[in-house]
């Protein structure tokens, strides 16, 4: 009887050296544990702060980059806007080259009668010379006709009664020589006069043509600039297109930005609750090991 309970003592102490290492080592992982639980939480408390921030600072990004977005499509209408302005100009400017063109051509058509006019009053004035020079070689004639019939009348009054008949003729021949002779001086007079008035037409002539030509040269001059204005309308015009096309990528981008901003912020907010799951376990355990 003494040998059995000294057996059944023996075998305590002997389970009881054996769970002595089992317990030991439940106790040192129940340590460990408990350490590797509170570094957890401190660490998903490090996680949790850190991922608010990121938050935070990714919904700041993703809203400056829409705010940023909003602007540059500001600025693609107003670029849009003054592309059709330069669009307008510049068909303005077509339509005022065009007519200015017409103008042009109006005026030189113009410039040629007056060209025209002058001439033909110069003819009128050199034609006016020359029968000028006729009524001169006429007067002369008349001149001596009148002398001649005066020669004949002495002659015929020198005869007596047998001249009397020649002397009349003589004195018809003399008063004709006469009316000639006026009628000369009245021609040269009035070419005199109309040869006066075709100098003053044609100063007065070219005087227009020269205004004429002023007026020409201005539109000439003007037609230039309107070309130059339309070379540079069309620069303009080309600029503002790249400008509008390099604005439109340019959205297109921070578009794609945005919705990729947009994910993130998604896939950070997915992985915060995966994280807050997590963290809400390690409590659970926590208070498991504790107790």
């Amino acid at each position: 009887m003494a040998f059995k309970i000294f057996a059944r003592k023996e075998q305590q102490v002997v389970a009881q050296d054996n769970l002595l290492p089992v317990i030991q080592n439940i106790s040192t992982g129940l340590i460990k544990s408990t350490l590797l639980g509170s570094t957890i939480t401190n660490t998903m408390s490090l996680i949790d702060s850190n991922f608010g921030r990121i938050k935070d600072e990714t919904t700041s990004v993703a809203t400056a980059i829409e705010e940023i977005d909003a602007t540059i499509r500001d600025m693609s209408a107003n670029v849009s806007s003054i592309n059709t302005q330069v669009q307008d100009m510049v068909k303005q400017n077509d339509t005022l080259d065009e007519e200015l063109g017409k103008r042009v051509e109006d005026i030189s058509k113009q410039q040629e009668k007056v060209t025209e006019v002058v001439n033909n009053i110069q003819n009128l004035g050199a034609a006016t010379e020359n029968i000028g020079n006729i009524v001169v070689s006429i007067s002369d004639i008349a001149d001596q006709t009148n002398l001649l019939a005066l020669n004949a009348a002495i002659e015929a009054a020198r005869v007596g009664d047998k001249g009397r008949g020649f002397a009349v003729v003589a004195d018809e021949v003399r008063k004709l020589a006469q009316k000639t002779e006026k009628l000369t001086k009245d021609i040269a007079d009035i070419l005199e006069d109309l040869k006066d008035k075709v100098i003053a037409a044609v100063s007065e002539v070219d005087k227009i043509s020269e205004i004429i030509t002023a007026f020409e040269h201005d539109i000439k001059s003007i037609r230039s600039t309107f070309e130059n204005t339309k070379v540079l309308s069309d620069r303009v015009g080309d600029s503002v297109n790249n400008l509008s096309s390099a604005i439109e990528e340019q959205s297109q981008v921070l578009t794609d930005v945005t919705k990729r901003v947009s994910l993130v912020v998604s896939t950070l907010e997915e992985a915060h609750k995966v994280f807050s799951t997590v963290a809400k376990v390690n409590v659970e355990i926590n208070k498991m090991v504790r107790f």
